[in-house]
C-alpha cells in the first residue's frame, strides 16, 4: 500500500485534502490537521496569491536570522507545520491543497477508505502475495512469484495510467 500510495499520490486526485487555517498575527506557522505527504497548492485568498514551496536552506541562504516581514511570498513545511515567508506581522486565511501521509491498511478497512478506485484494489493483493514471495520465509516458489511480480508491476503501471488519463478530463 505504502509503495503505490507513493507512485500514485501525485496524480490521485481523491487523496487531495483542503483546509483553510489562519495564522494569528504575528505568528507565520500554519499547523495543518494531517501530517503532509506533499503539498499540492498554497493560496491566500486576501491576496489573490498563490505561494511557492521553498526549502528553509533556501530561505536561510537570503534571510539566515528570518527577520524580514511583508507580505508571503513562499512557504516551507516541517512535519505538520507550514511556515510563511518572510515573517508575518498580518493575520491571513490561507487555504492549502495537500495530500496527507498514508494510513495503514488493515483487515478492517472499509472498502470505501482504500485511497483506489474498486477495479484497483486487487492490484494491493497481488502486491502483498510479491512480497511475501520475497520474504526469506515466503513459499519458495519462484514461478509464483514471477507470476505475482508480473501482476503487481501491471497492476501499478495500469493504476497509474488510469489516474494520469483521469486528470487530464478537464
Amino acid at each position: 500500500h505504502r509503495e503505490l500510495y507513493a507512485a500514485t499520490a501525485n496524480i490521485n486526485q481523491n487523496l487531495l485534502l483542503c483546509q483553510t487555517v489562519t495564522n494569528e498575527e504575528g505568528e507565520s506557522t500554519l499547523l495543518l490537521s494531517h501530517p503532509p505527504f506533499l503539498i499540492d497548492r498554497v493560496y491566500i485568498a486576501s491576496l489573490q496569491k498563490g505561494l511557492k514551496q521553498s526549502a528553509l536552506a533556501n530561505i536561510l541562504a537570503i534571510d539566515p536570522d528570518l527577520s524580514q516581514t511583508g507580505d508571503p511570498q513562499s512557504f516551507y513545511g516541517q512535519g505538520q507545520r507550514l511556515w510563511l515567508y518572510p515573517h508575518q506581522t498580518t493575520s491571513y486565511s490561507t487555504t492549502v491543497w495537500y495530500v496527507p501521509n498514508p494510513k495503514d491498511l488493515t483487515e478492517d478497512t472499509p472498502e470505501d477508505e482504500i485511497p483506489y478506485p474498486i477495479p484497483y484494489h486487487p492490484v494491493l493483493a497481488d502486491g502483498a502475495l510479491y512480497y511475501v514471495f520475497q520474504d526469506e520465509g515466503g513459499f519458495k516458489n519462484s514461478q509464483r512469484e514471477a507470476q505475482a511480480k508480473e501482476r503487481w508491476e501491471k497492476g501499478k503501471s495500469r493504476l497509474l495510467s488510469y489516474l494520469y488519463y483521469t486528470n487530464l478530463k478537464i
